[in-house]
């Protein structure tokens, strides 16, 4: 009889060992799982950080070249021809071409002034120059080497096709070469 309760105290026992090894592997993973967690919030704070930070960076670089200011050599009686000129020589700020001749700061306040004198024309390509002004107001640059070839080729270019779009920082570092910026 003693010898069944022992190993009935000797199975309960043993019963108990295996319950506390299993909750303490449970807490382990449970710990383990936190300690991800924490790991990837933290991996998504840092990287959320370092977006903040580019973003701020092409913010400042977009303010620098907000900056410049130009008198434009066109007004509400320019031909189409020198508009399309000008607008031409606006995307060699933004565009990859082997050769360019020219150059007028693309920025909100030399856009307006060229959609303004659009807008008031009877330009047989008004509507085409309205479509591109009207996404460079948006500043949406994604087809400025489209838009330049348009323009390009209405003034029978034969060298300096566009081929791509330049970076922010080479675009900053065309306006640095060719406009008067102040930093």
């Amino acid at each position: 009889m003693v010898s069944v309760g022992i190993l009935g105290l000797a199975g309960f026992g043993a019963v108990k060992v295996i319950n506390n090894a299993k909750d303490y592997e449970k807490k382990e993973e449970i710990k383990k799982e936190e300690e991800r967690e924490a790991q990837i919030k933290i991996a998504q704070i840092e990287k959320e950080r370092e977006i903040e930070e580019k973003e701020n960076e092409i913010d400042d670089k977009r303010k620098i070249i907000e900056k410049i200011q130009y008198d434009l050599p066109i007004d509400n009686n320019s031909t189409e021809e020198v508009v399309m000129d000008v607008m031409h020589q606006m995307t060699h700020q933004k565009v990859r071409a082997e050769k360019k001749e020219g150059a007028v700061p693309m920025n909100q306040e030399t856009i307006n002034q060229v959609y303004d004198i659009v807008i008031q024309s009877n330009f047989s390509h008004k509507d085409d120059l309205l479509k591109i002004l009207d996404r460079w107001k948006k500043n949406n640059f994604e087809v400025v080497a489209v838009d330049h070839n348009y323009l390009w080729q209405y003034q029978d270019g034969e060298v300096g096709k566009a081929y791509g779009v330049l970076s922010l920082n080479e675009e900053l570092e065309f306006a640095r070469n060719h406009f008067q910026i102040e930093e």
